[in-house]
């Protein structure tokens, strides 16, 4: 694990926001958080449940299904509460990420790596083989 962590830290995964650590869950992000990540990491600025479903909607998520994720993804530390804005006649939390796209990426390659290589399911070299031939790509 140590040396994946080494290797994959080699590259820039710099950003221009300040980063906050996301809490390494087990199991990462499912498919769900994964796309919700992805409507934030797009956005120019903060969003809420509403805006985020409506971004969502060739999914067809509902408003529901968001709240529900961006409970586990603020658990998790992945989102971050921004403001709380008004709503029609009622106020709503707005969330911006607390991780960038490329920090999540690489957390992910690590938690891969560590998988991989504890599960004896490839060896040392052939995971660094894989990510020498994915960082030249």
């Amino acid at each position: 694990k140590v040396l994946c962590t080494i290797i994959i830290e080699k590259q820039d995964f710099s950003c221009d926001r300040e980063e906050k650590s996301m809490r390494k869950p087990d199991k990462g992000l499912t498919p769900m958080e994964q796309e919700v990540m992805k409507v934030l990491w797009e956005s120019q600025h903060e969003l809420t449940n509403s805006e985020i479903a409506e971004s969502m909607k060739d999914q067809k998520v509902s408003v529901a299904s968001v709240a529900q994720t961006m409970k586990r993804l603020l658990e998790k530390g992945a989102v971050c509460v921004g403001d709380y804005v008004l709503v029609s006649n009622v106020y709503a939390r707005t969330f911006h990420p607390c991780i960038t796209r490329k920090e999540f990426v690489r957390q992910e390659l690590i938690r891969l790596c560590d998988t991989a290589y504890r599960y004896q399911i490839v060896g040392m070299q052939e995971i660094l083989d894989i990510l020498e031939k994915q960082i030249k790509a």
